[in-house]
């Protein structure tokens, strides 16, 4: 998906796992080709980010970025920018989620928080209330986008189990 929001192009990606040599040549073109200022990849099944892993996926010119580790290879969100086209002013990594609020000199400031939700139903609540918690500590302009492993309408599902407590939750 990407997103263009005040004079940004934003990539957000769900790469399912960045540790494939050949998958990481793919994403490197794809996002060459994309001329975005932000890149964010969720489920990068990556439990350690340093500056050589975002050179080598995302070019040396994304020379600042955030990640939330993957658990046993499971999850992992990576958000990187070119600080020559965007400043981050403030940035927060919590449980489920990194989020960023970005600027230009001249547009006003927005937040993008990138989540990765659980698929464990157990922890779908707190996720939902780990959004809540950044909306009330980030409010103006805000976007969010990932994989939230959740549906918000029943037809959505591919099968007949699904839960409409949390369906509704998630709306």
């Amino acid at each position: 998906m990407s997103i263009n929001c005040c004079n940004h192009n934003v990539l957000v990606w769900n790469v399912r796992g960045l540790n494939n040599p050949s998958r990481v040549a793919v994403i490197r073109s794809i996002v060459d080709d994309a001329n975005a200022s932000v890149v964010c990849f969720v489920e990068s099944k990556l439990a350690a980010v340093d500056r050589f892993t975002i050179s080598r996926v995302l070019g040396a010119w994304y020379d600042s970025f955030l990640a939330l580790p993957a658990v046993n290879t499971a999850g992992g969100i990576i958000v990187a920018w070119q600080s020559t086209l965007v400043s981050v002013s403030s940035s927060r990594v919590d449980t489920f989620s990194v989020t960023v609020e970005l600027g230009l000199l001249d547009a006003p400031s927005w937040n993008l928080t990138v989540v990765y939700g659980p698929t464990d139903d157990a922890l779908k609540v707190q996720f939902l209330q780990e959004l809540r918690n950044i909306r009330v500590e980030r409010p103006g302009l805000w976007a969010v986008a990932g994989d939230f492993n959740l549906i918000v309408d029943a037809s959505d599902k591919s099968n007949d189990m699904i839960n409409r407590r949390m369906l509704g939750r998630f709306r």
